[in-house]
C-alpha cells in the first residue's frame, strides 16, 4: 500500500529582492508539492533557486517592479485555478522539520476555510476554493504591503467563512523586509495610506475586492521610486 501523502497542489511564495532569505525557505521545505511559484520581483532573472527534492514542478515567474502582496497572491491562484487550495509563504519563515505536514494536511481538509498557523498568522497559510469561490480574490488597493490580510479577515467574519487556525511551530523573522532590506522609511509614508482605507472601508460597509488594482495606488505607495 502507498503510504505517499498526498502533494500540496500550489505553493507560492512572493519574494522582493532577499533571493538569500527565500533560498532557507525552500531548504526547510520536506512535504510533497506538486507546483511551487516563486513571484520574484527584484528585477534579477540570473537567479536561479535550488529546487528542492520534495518539489516536483518549479516554477519562477519574474517581475521587473513590485507588485504587492495581495497582487502576488491573486496572481498565483489566477495562474493555477484548478487547485482546490493554495498556501501561501513569506520569503522569511522555515519550517523545522514536520511541520509542514501540519498545515498541509490540515488544509487539504478544509478547503472552504482559511488555514492560520497561530504563530506564523499570514506569513504562512492556506486558502481554500470554497473561500475564494464565496469572497473573492485579495484587495490589490493594498499596495504594497500589509492590511490586506486584516481586510480579507473581516470579509470572512461578515461573509461567515471559517479562519481555522492551528498549531503549527514555524519560525518567523517578523517584517524582516522593513526592517532588514531597507524599506522602513517607505512603509512609515504608505502604512498610514493603508490604515485609512481599511478603516473607509469598515465605515462604509464594505466588505469586498475593493476597485481592483490602481495605477494611481501603485505610483502613490511606490518602494521603488
Amino acid at each position: 500500500m502507498d503510504s505517499t501523502p498526498e502533494a500540496i497542489p500550489v505553493v507560492g511564495i512572493p519574494v522582493l529582492q532577499n533571493h538569500r532569505r527565500l533560498q532557507r525557505v525552500l531548504d526547510s521545505l520536506d512535504y510533497p508539492i506538486q507546483r511551487l511559484v516563486i513571484l520574484d520581483q527584484s528585477g534579477k532573472k540570473n537567479w536561479k533557486p535550488i529546487q528542492p527534492e520534495c518539489v516536483e514542478e518549479l516554477i519562477v515567474w519574474n517581475f521587473p517592479h513590485a507588485m504587492g502582496v495581495a497582487t502576488s497572491w491573486n496572481i498565483i491562484i489566477k495562474g493555477n485555478p484548478f487547485a482546490s487550495h493554495w498556501i501561501f509563504l513569506n520569503d522569511d519563515i522555515i519550517f523545522p522539520a514536520g511541520s509542514l505536514a501540519i498545515l498541509a494536511e490540515r488544509a487539504r481538509e478544509n478547503t472552504d476555510k482559511i488555514v492560520i498557523p497561530t504563530i506564523a498568522r499570514f506569513s504562512a497559510f492556506s486558502i481554500g476554493e470554497g473561500v475564494i469561490s464565496k469572497l473573492g480574490l485579495f484587495d490589490e488597493q493594498f499596495f504594497p504591503m500589509y492590511y490586506e490580510d486584516t481586510d480579507y479577515l473581516h470579509r470572512c467574519y461578515h461573509h461567515k467563512v471559517e479562519i481555522l487556525e492551528i498549531d503549527c511551530p514555524i519560525h518567523h523573522e517578523t517584517s524582516s523586509t522593513i526592517h532588514k532590506d531597507g524599506y522602513a522609511e517607505k512603509n512609515s509614508q504608505t502604512f498610514p495610506r493603508l490604515y485609512n482605507y481599511h478603516m473607509s472601508k469598515l465605515q462604509k460597509g464594505r466588505y469586498d475586492a475593493g476597485d481592483g488594482w490602481s495605477l494611481t495606488v501603485r505610483r502613490e505607495n511606490a518602494w521603488d521610486r
